[in-house]
């Protein structure tokens, strides 16, 4: 997904959002066109946005621009994919960017936010989302999802149907969906804090809310080793959009930045003379700064001294790496412990099976941990809050935690 100018090369052009994704045989494809026409040398393509300009309203544009994004990821995040249409989509950009829609068929569409009242438990979610959304980006997002989950479990649900018979049901279908323990607890935290959002402006009378209880599992996530690492970054012959993928990976693994930081730095992060990285952490805020390993600057340099330009989607983005790291000879057999429908199986696969795009920061805590750093010291890198937090990205045993068996443990009088 991202923009386009429809004629590069005229005098004049239009900019549209082009949209196009498959998946098991059901495919969308869009062109949507916002009504904006500009020089092709006002645009930047980098960044996907108008260049500042003293003859056009560039903020405008680009304000106009980021709604479309952002809507079209909502979209995406909050509905059933095989569901949508171009119809829909179309229809759901026209509404976020106030266009007149009584012609557009979004019903596929599955919430209609004007369908429900202002003080609704729906439209409560929605207003806490953007607030979050303003402060901590796309960490956001499972408000919006959690409330649109809900509907989808009890249509019409609103403030007074949330008790503890509500919470217990909910529960159970969950896990009838085969969803793990931890992905409902954090939907049951979520709800709690929906709920008492609602509380503060008056709409929720029973505190029943705040006996909801969660209960997750220590979950059994990967990391790549140093080893590995170094393979996927010496990996030669992929397609582009492969190699993008996993040089923006790699980044992310020899830096330690959340998924979310290290997919949107921009070249004002990048200081290529110091050997560093200077970023504000989402979540806090902080400012952090972090010296550039040799395979960050060796991937920097590759880009002309900018970041690879790879997909900014989570699935496209998951899914690439993984083929990176498999034509790479990740293929070590691994068992991982996974949590479905509340209960734990074992499960036996290649060890690139499991990669995702956060398997780079824990695989930076990790191996800084194996080359002798301490906790704390790792906290100052990765910007974690606390010391409990860094400790669930080691995957390793610390340091005093475990000893060696014995080698004549079966010798041993008891």
């Amino acid at each position: 997904m991202s923009f386009k100018l429809s004629r590069p090369n005229a005098e004049k052009t239009s900019i549209y959002y082009y949209i196009r994704k498959s998946r098991q045989g059901h495919s969308i494809k869009l062109k949507f066109y916002p009504g904006i026409s500009i020089s092709p040398d006002e645009w930047d393509a980098k960044n996907q946005r108008v260049r500042q300009r003293d003859n056009i309203p560039h903020v405008d544009y680009n304000s106009t621009l980021k709604i479309i994004e952002r809507t079209v990821e909502d979209v995406f995040a909050e509905n059933d994919f095989f569901s949508l249409t171009e119809e829909a989509i179309k229809g759901e950009i026209e509404k976020a960017i106030n266009r007149d829609t009584s012609k557009s068929n979004s019903k596929n569409v599955v919430l209609d936010l004007f369908s429900f009242s202002e003080d609704s438990f729906y439209k409560t979610a929605v207003t806490l989302y953007e607030t979050e959304r303003a402060r901590v980006g796309r960490s956001a997002a499972n408000i919006k999802s959690v409330a649109n989950k809900i509907l989808k479990f009890r249509p019409g649900t609103d403030w007074k149907d949330i008790d503890y018979k509500f919470y217990v049901e909910y529960k159970a279908w969950c896990f009838s969906k085969g969803d793990s323990i931890n992905t409902v607890d954090q939907n049951i935290k979520t709800l709690r804090r929906i709920m008492r959002f609602g509380q503060d402006l008056g709409h929720v009378k029973d505190p029943a809310f705040l006996l909801f209880k969660t209960k997750s599992v220590k979950a059994h996530k990967i990391y790549l080793d140093e080893t590995e690492l170094d393979k996927l970054h010496k990996a030669e012959g992929l397609p582009p959009h492969i190699d993008k993928a996993k040089d923006l990976f790699l980044l992310g693994c020899w830096t330690g930045m959340r998924i979310e930081n290290y997919m949107t730095l921009e070249e004002t992060n990048i200081n290529l003379k110091t050997k560093k990285i200077t970023y504000l952490i989402n979540k806090g805020g902080r400012l952090i700064t972090i010296p550039m390993h040799p395979v960050v600057i060796d991937i920097l340099n590759k880009y002309h001294g900018k970041l690879p330009d790879a997909t900014k989607d989570d699935k496209d983005f998951n899914k690439w790496v993984r083929k990176a790291c498999e034509l790479a000879g990740i293929t070590e057999k691994i068992i991982v412990v996974k949590n479905v429908s509340g209960k734990d199986r074992e499960v036996t696969n290649e060890k690139w099976k499991f990669v995702t795009g956060h398997t780079a920061r824990r695989s930076l805590c990790t191996n800084l941990y194996l080359r002798g750093l301490e906790v704390e010291e790792i906290m100052s890198i990765t910007g974690h809050d606390s010391y409990k937090e860094c400790v669930g990205y080691i995957k390793v045993p610390l340091r005093g935690i475990e000893k060696p068996i014995p080698k004549d443990v079966w010798n041993i009088k008891r």
